[in-house]
């Protein structure tokens, strides 16, 4: 309890403190604002110097508060950005094997963490589409493109 008393005495203080300077420049600025230079007097000559005759107009600059749309020629292709190419990353899977069943045939496929699948032609697992099951290869389409797994 004691301390938080003391922390109220110091910020207190310091209240005071800021507004005792707020009242000081308020005082001063009424008081002081004559002819009287108070602080730099190469920055008072300065600002006491400047006239309309150092601003002159030049028609070749833009106006910042006007608005003039931008005219795009749309039959200019250079300036437009090029499509980034998309990299393809073949599917995390591995061919165990191959089914020859009397149903049809079937690919034995493996991911990453071991898991198992049992694929027939035309099935889709994870965006990998079954195309073509052969003997010792099996065609996919994965993202548009085509490719296949061989048996080792």
């Amino acid at each position: 309890m004691k301390t938080n008393k003391h922390i109220l005495r110091v910020l207190g203080v310091a209240l005071l403190i800021v507004w005792g300077l707020i009242v000081y420049e308020i005082i001063s600025a009424i008081y002081f604002s004559g002819n009287e230079e108070i602080g730099n007097t190469d920055i008072l000559i300065k600002s006491k110097t400047k006239s309309a005759e150092q601003f002159q107009y030049v028609e070749n600059i833009r106006d910042p508060f006007r608005y003039f749309p931008v005219k795009t020629d749309t039959n200019k292709h250079h300036n437009s950005p090029q499509p980034i190419a998309q990299i393809w990353n073949p599917p995390p899977f591995r061919l165990k094997g191959i089914i020859d069943a009397r149903s049809g045939k079937m690919a034995i496929l493996e991911d990453g963490s071991g898991e198992t699948y049992f694929l027939q032609r035309g099935d889709t697992l994870q965006g990998v589409r079954i195309l073509a099951i052969e003997s010792s290869r099996v065609q996919y389409e994965f993202g548009k493109k085509k490719s296949d797994w061989r048996l080792e």
